[in-house]
Formats: structure tokens, C-alpha cells, sequence
């Protein structure tokens, strides 16, 4: 297709000189049609035009919904700022969008490009999440939260220790009958066996009854519920039923098959099962029934009176199922809230859920005052993926944007609404589909043409021969007749995703689907036979593994991706792929806390925490990472096996420490005397250097520079806790999975396997799709009705339930189309993720299902897409010689100064000695090496030599980075003559303890960390080290000898020593 043909559809962009304030668009942006290049583009618009009113850097608010998409998006409008300073083509393009000259385009790019880094605070593209726990910050008085809160994404943090008080609370006799009601519920809709333990139910259930909580911003309630009304229905029911059987006796051979019985038998439940709506007891399809009684006039107004009945009495029933349910979870609630006060720890859910009923309730927080004297242009990335409470917050600050000559610019899709299980709500996009002034979900009176709608006609992602495939498929009789069956009409608008192409990509393309057939598969004579499922799984492996290797011969490795539905599908995938040996990169491994390395350092860090850990020691000792200090690993699992025992009978790190007092000294001691006083993210990069873990690990060097970077972002916040805490964070089950997740470089050469979901936004040169039915949980569903101001939970059918209750047929259908939205859109996604070739593997049961409209195909032709040539990664090379060094030059581009680092490395020497014995002039007396042991170390019975002293330079000097051969010399002989010069410090002896590193913490909250303290039973000394040339350091001796007598209560003196001269200096208290 031609230009002119891209030119004919598009509506959008609309130059600054076009622009009519206030306005509201929304930007209908199909897969591939350049989503985030027109919302970056409309920021830059609104930046520099000369058109737009308050449209400082500060007056803008671009919202996205991922941390990634706010990465992309801040990346994307300073390189198109730099573009439009350094390139007149990029100018001559952006003059489409601003009256404005070359020279003033670049001008103006150059100021705005600085103005964003000298305020980047200013800056404000960030995620709808950042947004609301930004509001949350300055609000906590108005919303009566504890300011010294604590933000998880997930309920179940708090949930879990709610549910043990719960379970505790339960033994108080007036619950008894609540419980069993509840217990006999639960085990009626849990499906095939009797739960002995429920708990895990319980917990599953009352999560997401939370979860639905917060989409409908309604508490569940447990509205009356008249048994005795229910009763008196069933028995008027059966009588009614007797009635048309005696009536009509003649008809008993045309009765559904067990009515008769159970009219014997007065079994009503049987016949309420049997009951028809339109024929009774009677098979409606049967001759007699028809001539004899379909057009009886007693017929009809009896079964007018029973169909009533058998309305009310189901919607009764409906109530009441799970009525036990409702009452127990409410009790659940309270117990929850106080868990809640207690912790200061609050879901962001929830908290989402509270501001936005906060706001609801006609309340302005005080926040907002502010923010909309400054917020003028809103900007919304995937607008369809929005939930009704985060509208709810956004509102009022757009309203009364709009309201003062400000703009609204939403971009979404919702063919890509597929998050539906996090609550977004895609009605509120096709309310502003419809366009105009009439929007229930917002005040569009401040607009003359009301909500205006653009659409992008263009795909610039998919060959031909591919979007040719995927409208065919949307466009179907079969796919127009299953909409209508399942979501009553086309809700997305997939029956109108078709999509023109690009000109370059015309005629191009290769699509091919393969719906696998059943059966069993034969197999080698002598083999047993597979059973059909094995051999429709076989032949899956088979046709997905030919399907990769032919690919691999015309794309990069990189350039494909495999698109499955579920987790556990990834992994089956991935599983096959390294069983092929083709390179594969698992979205779901990206998880640093799904990788052994970390799990063993986690492991140790576990230990330090609580060193009775015996299960957490044993894990580190026998993991990769300690395999590498300690060679011979039988040996090792031996001496595991025979000193591990229950908890509280054998210390395993002691029996370790008397066994192996070499290693316990070399890479433990210093660990696990530090823990405690230093911050998580310094033990951690302490581990890394004792370890030497990017020496022996180079390839996990993102995963540890992340686990380092989680630690060093946890202290920062000042919420981690310290060890516990951060084990904690860990272990959280964050919505937020980029949280704990290094982000894939574009350029390793590996295979991508993924769900469909983790899909959304990527593009990919060649995709394998994996299709396969779907299994819904067995049991009865529940079903959530807004009704009496609350939330009902409900039993529903469609049998019996929905053919008897208009509103209950309502409810029913609701959830069944949003289900269905739901994997259409899905479907939808997984079909548009591919550039230039597509491939189908569909494994279906049979007739009436989404996948059944997939037929055989191919089309197009291949094409080879390898360039040739060896690759250049687009980064810069590091050497990964150290944990420091490396994190500090990712962190911050740059290195310590020498004489920093010079520094560093000598005080970080000298905290490994804890005492010196076997230097010349540090001979203890006789007989005393050996013989006691301070505190903060074991006195080595061999000494000290110059060779231990030079080793503990060379791993200071690792753990720091480059440090020339002669300076590590020149700091061996310098600390050995520190250690002659204070030797008398380093001397063991009778009552004494020394500490390397020693925090303490004045009266004002200020924190001192002396280099070395040695304290006798009557007096203490603390000495400092300082390097380069001698200044003045009175005052800050002073500060320590105030801070540890105040601590300590005895007379202290003070020493700095010079270690480039090897003076001391002494300070004396009062």
C-alpha cells in the first residue's frame, strides 16, 4: 500500500497551531502503531511550542503504567530532543507539529534538553503507582495513616500473619456455628475431595475477595437472608410441580428421564433440576407436548406462577450459599485492620482503593490545591490497562485542569486490555470511544466538542503477508459468530483491527499455523505406546523444536521469541529448548531471587542473621559459590552430614569453626563480627569481596549488581530493617516484578520465551505461538454483585440459576464477557507481537472453544534476516574484577580519587587484624599468645606475618578496584610499622576486648565510627587513621571521646595515627 493511503487515514497529529484549549483526545493506537513515539512526540509538542500556555517543564504530568514504560519514555524524549538539536531532518519532521523556525527548534531544544536536567525533579513521566504513593506521602494526616508506614504491593504480606490471629481467635465458642457453616460451604464448592486443611483455601479466598474490594471500591456485605422464606418457595414449588404431573397423567412417558422417581420420592432438589422453564417436566420437544399442552391456557398461567417462583427462590439461594463466607471474612476484617495498625504496613491496593473513596467522598486532599495550580497537561500511556480507582484519584486534578484551559491526552487500545485481573477497567476507554460531551466517568462541560477521538491507522511492526492473516482471522464468520455468542457483540473492536502497512513492507511476510490433530502417536516398535495426551504432547515438542531450528537458520537468535500462556509453560519450553541445546533467556529467570548464586548468598546472609540457622549455613556451604574457597566438597558434605542435627542440639558453624579455623578465619570471622553494624548493602558487597564472587561468577554480574542495588535502595529508604527486613523484601510477592528483575539486553544472543502477557509492548522479528486450551478451576465459582450500597457474594449457574432470574442472568453474563474480553484480547496481543514471520501452534480438544476457529495455514515467503558479521554490543566493556568497583562505576560513572582509594584500602586492611602477635615488637609475653580470647577476635596462636598482612592488602585492594603492584607493597610495610608503632594496642591481655570499625551514637542521634577501640577494665583507647599529610583533627576526637564515654562510662584517650609518616597524635579526655 502507498503513502497516500497511510496519509488518507491518519488523523493524528494535530499541529500546535491547530490546537483549541481546553481539550480533551484520545488517541486510539492499535499494536504497532507507534505508541509511545506519539506520546513522546505530543510531550515535546507541548514543551516547546510557543502556542501552548503553562506549559513549563513542571506543568506537565505524563503517566504510564510500568517502570519500564516511564524508562522508555523519559529515554525516548531526551533522544528526540538531542535528535531535533543535532538533526534538520528531525526538525523538518517536528515542524509538522510547531510553527515554529529551524533555528528556533533548535534553540529551543538545546534550553528545554538543560532545563530537564537541572530540574529533573520537574521531570514528571513516572507510573501511576509513583503517582498515588507520592499523594499518599504528603497525605497521611487527612487519610489518618501512620506516617512511619511501610508499602508492599501485594495483600498477602499482610494477610498471612492476619489469618494466624484469626485462626487463633476462632476458639472462642460463640464462632463454633459461623465456622461450620463456613467449613461445609467451603467444601461444598471446593470441588472433588473433602479439605482437611482449609487453610490455603481461606487464604486464596480472602485475597481475592479483597482484590474484587478494591476493583469495585465496595465492601462485601451479608445482606438478610430469609431461609424460612426459602423454605416456604421449595414447598410451593414442589406442590406446583405434583400439580402439572397430575394434571397432565396422560403425559408420564413424556417426563424427563428421573422426574417420575423423584415426584414418588418428593425429592425436591431433583425436580427443581429438571424443571424447564418453557416445558416443566415435560421434554418440550416431543409431539403430544406441543399439541397437547404447550398451548393449554392453565399450562401457561401455572408455569407463569412457578417460574416466578423458582426465580425468587434461586436468587435466595444464590444469597445465601455463600452467606458463610461473607460473615466469616468480615470477622477476618477486623483482626486484619488491627494487624494492619500494628505493622504500618499497607498494600498499595488498598491504599489506591482508600484515596480514591477518600476523593469519592467529596474530600480534596490538601495536595491537590497545590497540584492543580501546577499540573495543566495530562498525559495517559495505555489508558485501557486504567482501574476505577486510579481514574477516581486522576479525576477531580484533570476536571479542574480542564476546567482552567488545560488539555487531556489519553492513548491506549482496548483490543490490549489484558489486565483485567489487576482490576483495569476497559469500559472507562470505550466510554470515550463514543466521543462528545456525554462521558459518565468525566465533567466534559469545559469542552465545546466534548471527548475528541483520533485513531492510528498505520502498522509499522508487521510484514503484510502477517497483518493479512491477522485481520482474515478477526474479521471471520466463525470469529464474528463466536463473539456473538460469547460477549453478546464486538466490546473491543476486534472486528475492525484491520490495519494498513507500511510501504517498505508491502508483499512481505511468512505466517503458518499448525493445529496439532489427536490421537496417539506411534512409536518405535519395542517402546510403550503414549496415551493421547502424551502424544499430542510429543508431537508438540516435535513441531515446536522443527519450527525454532528452521527460524534460527534466517533470524538471530535474539530477534525470536516463543509466547506461551502460563508460567509453567515458560518453563516446560525452556525446558525442551536446553534440552536441544539452543541458547534461551526465560523472561520468568530474570528474577535475581530465582538464581542459585543468589539464593546461596541469601542463604548466608540468613546465617548472619541468625546463626543457630544451621539449615541456612549448611545451604551456602555446599552451593557453588563456597565450592570455589573449598575444593574437596565430599569432604565437606561429610562433615555436614555428620554434625547437622536439629536446630538447638549442634551449632553447625561452631563445630565448623573448631574444624576448619583457617576458612571460618579467612571468610567468616569478618562477617559475621561486621554483621550487625553494617548496613545490608555493605555486607553484601563484603561477601562479594571475601568471596572474590565476580571473579568466579562474570556471568551473574547483572544479578549481583541488582541484588546489591535492591540492598543499597532499601537502606537508602531507611526501611529494610536490617537483615531481617531485607530477607523480608525478598520474599514478598511484589506486583511489581521489575522490582527483583534484571531487564534482558537486547543484544544476547539467546531464544526469548515469555507469556503473552509479558509480550504486551514488545516486538519481535520472528514469534512462536503456543495456543492451548485452557482448564478453569474445578468447583463453584463465586460471583460479585454491587447491590444495597456493598458487594454480595454469590452462587451462580447458568442452568437453573440464569434461566430462572433476569438479574442474576445479568451478573452471570458480565463475568462471562469480561472472561471472555480477556482471552480474546490475549489472543489478540499473541497475534501482533511479530515483524516478519509468525507461527501458529495450536493445541485444541475440540468444537466451541477460541482456539477451535484456527485452521491450517500458511502463507508468504521466508526470508533470510541475519545481517552477517560479527555483532557489536552496544555497551561499554568492563573488567568485573571486584563488587566495588564495578557497582560503583554502573552507579555513578565514575571512580574514587586515588588518594580515596588509597585510603580505603589501607583502613579496610587493618579492620581484618583484631590482634597482632608474632611482629618483632609485638611479642607478647610468654606464654600468653594463645591463651585468651578477647572479644572481637581469636588470638592466633601462630602470629602474625608479613605475608598475612600483605594478603589482607591484596583483598582490600580487589574489593576496591585497580591498585598498583608497588602501592599494595608500599601498604604491607606501612601497616606492619603501624602495627610496630601502636603495638601495644594490638597486644592481647588480661579483661581486654578490641573492635575494628565501632559505631557508636551520640545524644543528638549522630553516628561515629571509630577505626579501632581497645577497651581495658578501667579505661579505653580509641585510635584513628588517617592517610596523607597531618591536619588538625581535634575537634572530630573530641566528638568521639564525648560519644564513647557517654557510652561507656570510663576515661578515654584518643590516638591518630598517620600512616604515612607514623606519628601519633594523642587526645585526652576529661
Amino acid at each position: 500500500m502507498g503513502k497516500e493511503k497511510l496519509k488518507a487515514g491518519a488523523e493524528f497529529p494535530v499541529s500546535d497551531r491547530d490546537l483549541k484549549f481546553p481539550h480533551a483526545f484520545l488517541l486510539d493506537a492499535s499494536a504497532g502503531s507507534g505508541k509511545t513515539y506519539n506520546l513522546s512526540n505530543r510531550y515535546i509538542q507541548f514543551l516547546l511550542s510557543d502556542k501552548v500556555s503553562r506549559n513549563k517543564l513542571s506543568n506537565i504530568l505524563a503517566i504510564t503504567f510500568t517502570e519500564n514504560a516511564t524508562k522508555e519514555m523519559k529515554t525516548r524524549i531526551i533522544s528526540f530532543l538531542k535528535e531535533i538539536y543535532n538533526d534538520k531532518a528531525k526538525r523538518a519532521e517536528m515542524a509538522g507539529l510547531l510553527e515554529l523556525s529551524d533555528e528556533e527548534l533548535k534553540k529551543k531544544a538545546d534550553l528545554k534538553l538543560n532545563l530537564i536536567f537541572d530540574n529533573y525533579t520537574d521531570f514528571n513521566v513516572g507510573t501511576i503507582d509513583s503517582f498515588i504513593l507520592k499523594i499518599l506521602a504528603v497525605s497521611v494526616d487527612e487519610l489518618n495513616v501512620n506516617p512511619d508506614y511501610e508499602i508492599v504491593f501485594d495483600n498477602r504480606k499482610l494477610i498471612n500473619p492476619a489469618l494466624e490471629k484469626f485462626f487463633s481467635s476462632l476458639e472462642v465458642g460463640d464462632k463454633r456455628e459461623i465456622i461450620d457453616r463456613f467449613l461445609l460451604a467451603l467444601n461444598n464448592s471446593g470441588g472433588d475431595s473433602y479439605l482437611f486443611n482449609p487453610a490455603e483455601e481461606i487464604r486464596e479466598k480472602f485475597g481475592k475477595f479483597m482484590e474484587k474490594e478494591n476493583k469495585y471500591l465496595l465492601n462485601i456485605i451479608v445482606p438478610e437472608a430469609d431461609a424460612q422464606k426459602k423454605k416456604k418457595l421449595a414447598g410451593e414449588i414442589l406442590e406446583g410441580i405434583k400439580a402439572l404431573a397430575k394434571r397432565y397423567e396422560r403425559l408420564a412417558p413424556e417426563l424427563y428421564k428421573g422426574v417420575d422417581e423423584a415426584l414418588k420420592a418428593g425429592d425436591f432438589s431433583v425436580l427443581l433440576n429438571k424443571f424447564n422453564s418453557e416445558s416443566g417436566i415435560f421434554q418440550k420437544s416431543r409431539k403430544i407436548f406441543k399439541e397437547q399442552v404447550a398451548n393449554d391456557a392453565w399450562f401457561a398461567e401455572a408455569m407463569g406462577s412457578l417460574n416466578d417462583k423458582a426465580g425468587e427462590y434461586y436468587e435466595l439461594e444464590s444469597a445465601i450459599f455463600y452467606r458463610a463466607f461473607g460473615e466469616l471474612y468480615l470477622e477476618f476484617k477486623e483482626v486484619f485492620a488491627r494487624v494492619r495498625r500494628k505493622t504500618n504496613i499497607l498494600s498499595l491496593s488498598q491504599i489506591t482503593s482508600e484515596i480514591s473513596e477518600y476523593i469519592k467522598a467529596e474530600n480534596v486532599p490538601e495536595i491537590y490545591l497545590k497540584l492543580s495550580a501546577r499540573l495543566n497537561h495530562f498525559l495517559i500511556d495505555e489508558f485501557q490497562d486504567t482501574s476505577l480507582s486510579q481514574w477516581n484519584i486522576l479525576r477531580p486534578l484533570i476536571e479542574d485542569s480542564l476546567a482552567k484551559n488545560g488539555s487531556l491526552f489519553l492513548i491506549g487500545d482496548v483490543k490490549q486490555a489484558i489486565y483485567m485481573f489487576r482490576n483495569a477497567d476497559y469500559r472507562i476507554m470505550n466510554e470515550f470511544k463514543k466521543g462528545g460531551a456525554g462521558n459518565k466517568y468525566l465533567s466534559l462541560e469545559s469542552l465545546a466538542k466534548g471527548a475528541e477521538k483520533f485513531s492510528l491507522a498505520a502498522n509499522f511492526r508487521s510484514d503484510e503477508r502477517i497483518l493479512e492473516y491477522v485481520n482474515r482471522f478477526f474479521s471471520s464468520e466463525a470469529f464474528k459468530g463466536y463473539l456473538e455468542e460469547k460477549t453478546c457483540g464486538d466490546i473491543t473492536g476486534l472486528l475492525d483491527s484491520a490495519q494498513l502497512v507500511e510501504e517498505k513492507k508491502a508483499g512481505r511476510g511468512y505466517v503458518k499455523t499448525m493445529v496439532l490433530a489427536k490421537g496417539e502417536k506411534a512409536c518405535p516398535p519395542g517402546e510403550r505406546q503414549l496415551s493421547a495426551r502424551e502424544g499430542v504432547e510429543a508431537e508438540l515438542k516435535e513441531k515446536f523444536l522443527a519450527a525454532v531450528k528452521d527460524m534460527s537458520g534466517r533470524f538471530e537468535l535474539e530477534e525470536m521469541a516463543v509466547l506461551v500462556k502460563k508460567n509453567d509453560e515458560v518453563e516446560k519450553i525452556v525446558g525442551w529448548l536446553n534440552e536441544a541445546g539452543i541458547p534461551v533467556a526465560s523472561f520468568s529467570s530474570l528474577d535475581i531471587r530465582k538464581r542459585k548464586l543468589i539464593r546461596e548468598i541469601t542463604a548466608l546472609l540468613a546465617f548472619l542473621e541468625t546463626p543457630s540457622d544451621n539449615l541456612a549455613f549448611c545451604a551456602f556451604l555446599l552451593g557453588d559459590l563456597f565450592a570455589k574457597s573449598f575444593a574437596d566438597t565430599e569432604e565437606l558434605r561429610d562433615f555436614v552430614f555428620k554434625n547437622n542435627a536439629p536446630r538447638g542440639e549442634t551449632v553447625l558453624y561452631a563445630e565448623f569453626k573448631k574444624k576448619y579455623p583457617g576458612l571460618w578465619e579467612s571468610f567468616f570471622a569478618e562477617l559475621f563480627n561486621k554483621s550487625g553494624y553494617l548496613t545490608v548493602y555493605e555486607l553484601i558487597n563484603l561477601i562479594y569481596g571475601n568471596f572474590s564472587v565476580y571473579k568466579f561468577f562474570r556471568e551473574e554480574t547483572a544479578f549481583l549488581v541488582k541484588f546489591a542495588d535492591i540492598a543499597y535502595n532499601l537502606n537508602a529508604g531507611e526501611s529494610s530493617g536490617g537483615i531481617s527486613g531485607f530477607l523480608a523484601h525478598l520474599e514478598e510477592p511484589s506486583r511489581n516484578e521489575e522490582t527483583f528483575s534484571v531487564r534482558l539486553p537486547e543484544f544476547i544472543p539467546a531464544v526469548r520465551v515469555m507469556t503473552f502477557h509479558k509480550a504486551k509492548g514488545l516486538g519481535f522479528g520472528a514469534v512462536i505461538n503456543i495456543f492451548e486450551d485452557s482448564r478453569r478451576p474445578g468447583g463453584e465459582r463465586i460471583f460479585y454483585s454491587a447491590e444495597h450500597d456493598g458487594l454480595v457474594l454469590r452462587k451462580i449457574n447458568k442452568k437453573g440459576f440464569c434461566e430462572f432470574s433476569a438479574a442474576l442472568d445479568k451478573i452471570y453474563r458480565e463475568e462471562e464477557t469480561d472472561e471472555a474480553v480477556q482471552e480474546l484480547n490475549t489472543l489478540y496481543v499473541a497475534m501482533t507481537r511479530a515483524g516478519h514471520e509468525l507461527v501458529n501452534i495450536v493445541r485444541t480438544k475440540g468444537t466451541g472453544k477460541l482456539l477451535s476457529l484456527f485452521a491450517d495455514y500458511e502463507a508468504g515467503k521466508k526470508e533470510n534476516h541475519i545481517s552477517g558479521g560479527k555483532k557489536t554490543p552496544p555497551y561499554l566493556e568492563i573488567e568485573a574484577g571486584s563488587g566495588r568497583n564495578l557497582y560503583d562505576f554502573i552507579r555513578n560513572n565514575e571512580k574514587d580519587s586515588f588518594e580515596t582509594l588509597r585510603g580505603n584500602i589501607y583502613h579496610l586492611a587493618l579492620s581484618r587484624i583484631d590482634w597482632a602477635v608474632g611482629i618483632a615488637s609485638l611479642a607478647a609475653p610468654s606464654g600468653q599468645a594463645g591463651t585468651c580470647a578477647p572479644q572481637g577476635g581469636v588470638v592466633p596462636a601462630g602470629g602474625i606475618s608479613p605475608d598475612k598482612i600483605r594478603g589482607y592488602v591484596d583483598r582490600a585492594a580487589d574489593f576496591y578496584g585497580s591498585f598498583p603492584e608497588k602501592e599494595r607493597k608500599e601498604a604491607a610495610e606501612k601497616i606492619e610499622k603501624a602495627l610496630a608503632r601502636l603495638g601495644e594496642y594490638f597486644k592481647p591481655a588480661k579483661g581486654r576486648s578490641a573492635k575494628n570499625e565501632a559505631e557508636f551514637i551520640s545524644e543528638k542521634g549522630a553516628v561515629c565510627r571509630v577505626d579501632r577501640l581497645v577497651e581495658d577494665p578501667d579505661s579505653v583507647t580509641v585510635i584513628d587513621y588517617k592517610t596523607g599529610a597531618e591536619a588538625d583533627y581535634s575537634g572530630q576526637m573530641k566528638f568521639y571521646l564525648k560519644t564513647v564515654s557517654a557510652a561507656l562510662g570510663k576515661k578515654v584517650k584518643a590516638l591518630v595515627y598517620y600512616i604515612d609518616t607514623g606519628e601519633i597524635k594523642e587526645v585526652i579526655s576529661n
